[in-house]
């Protein structure tokens, strides 16, 4: 199932609040060039502060940039059911290819997967099969001063260009 960014949520509303324009000019340049490096970018921020409107505004952005030719966007708790309803039906091998091949991918709190080690590991493999295929992953989540879980994602994402809004 593809997933498409919700089409009101654009860069032209969202109106960066002091401090966040960093954050919006450093996706915009991510999403705007033709070959991205480093292939993922993290928006952290604390709630309400704009991440989600930021992630959809930067996915529908991302279908101007003719090298990003598909794009699925999605929350984690939708990136969860999907590898959970994949591994019932037995193509969890197929369902993670088709999201490591996606021009863009954007999942939107990907921090909810941390405490669901079947699903951390799930998107530790796409993550890393698309650093491998150069393809562009834009992920949001909360910050949070120390997690109460440690899997090989987080130590992943940790080494991972991040923005922040305020």
């Amino acid at each position: 199932m593809l997933f498409h960014p919700k089409r009101h949520l654009t860069l032209g509303s969202f109106i960066p609040k002091q401090g966040n324009q960093h954050a919006r000019a450093a996706g915009i340049q991510f999403i705007g060039a033709e070959q991205a490096l480093p292939t993922t970018l993290i928006v952290a921020g604390r709630p309400g502060s704009g991440k989600t409107h930021l992630l959809h505004a930067l996915a529908n952005f991302a279908k101007r940039n003719r090298a990003i030719r598909s794009i699925a966007c999605m929350t984690g708790v939708q990136f969860a059911d999907e590898v959970v309803r994949a591994r019932f039906y037995r193509d969890l091998d197929g369902v993670l290819g088709r999201y490591a091949c996606d021009g863009l991918l954007a999942i939107d709190d990907v921090e909810r997967l941390f405490y669901q080690p079947e699903v951390a590991d799930a998107l530790l493999r796409v993550m890393q099969a698309r650093q491998l295929k150069k393809r562009r992953t834009l992920l949001s989540a909360t910050m949070c001063l120390a997690s109460a879980t440690t899997h090989p994602l987080i130590e992943f994402l940790d080494h991972q260009p991040a923005v922040r809004l305020v």
